[in-house]
């Protein structure tokens, strides 16, 4: 997982997320929307997304594979992606 802080690129690997999560998971979980508090967050609109521009981390780039067809079949059934 690629994620960007300003402009800095910042590979996710298991090294930067083996410090467990002190959230409760579970806590949060069971929480129905009408219990978040967003009184510290401010409001979207449209000066928001004003200046926003989508990144991508980098061109796809196409590759030729050959596979065994019982190989494709089981990707198949795995569902969609």
């Amino acid at each position: 997982m690629r994620m960007f802080c300003s402009e800095k690129v910042i590979d996710m690997k298991e090294k930067h997320t083996t410090k467990p999560s002190r959230t409760d998971w579970e806590r949060v979980t069971k929480m129905k929307d009408e219990e978040i508090d967003y009184s510290e967050i401010p409001p979207l609109d449209v000066n928001f997304f004003k200046d926003a521009h989508v990144r991508w981390s980098e061109k796809k780039k196409q590759v030729t594979l050959r596979i065994d067809p019982d190989v494709i079949e089981f990707l198949k059934n795995q569902g969609e992606g």
